[in-house]
């Protein structure tokens, strides 16, 4: 179970990483085909994926013996 968990957090950081950090144009690519969001939020929601993944793996080290 704890993998799982593990597994969810990690796609959040990396889904973070991405709508946060990397480049304009990877950025706008991503906002265009995928999710059809403008930059300013795709960061925004890059800043809350990164809080739940931190939530989440704070929650399983606390509840699960991590």
């Amino acid at each position: 179970m704890k993998a799982f968990f593990d597994a969810i957090v990690l796609l959040l950081v990396l889904r973070g990483v991405v709508y946060l950090l990397f480049p304009g144009w990877i950025q706008r690519f991503i906002a265009e085909n995928i999710v059809n969001l403008p930059l300013n939020r795709m960061k925004l929601f890059g800043i809350f994926q990164l809080a739940i993944a931190l939530t989440i793996y704070i929650y399983i080290s606390k509840h699960l013996g991590g």
